[in-house]
């Protein structure tokens, strides 16, 4: 999954979640500035928190391995 789509993924499941960039990036346990980074393509996430944000919004994602 490229990282604009996979920011994207993460924003479009949020917002149908109706849950704030701070709610998910608490439960996620990552800063809210790098989630809001991620959801905009400007970083890339790692695997490990890919897959927390994943979890947070209880969606499921593959990653290139």
């Amino acid at each position: 999954m490229s990282l604009d789509k996979l920011g994207k993924t993460f924003k479009k499941a949020r917002e149908e979640l109706k849950l704030t960039q701070k709610e998910v990036a608490l439960k996620a346990q990552i800063h809210f500035n790098h989630l809001y980074r991620i959801e905009n393509g400007k970083a890339k996430p790692t695997t490990a928190v890919a897959e927390r944000i994943a979890k947070a919004l209880k969606i499921k994602i593959s990653l290139p391995s």
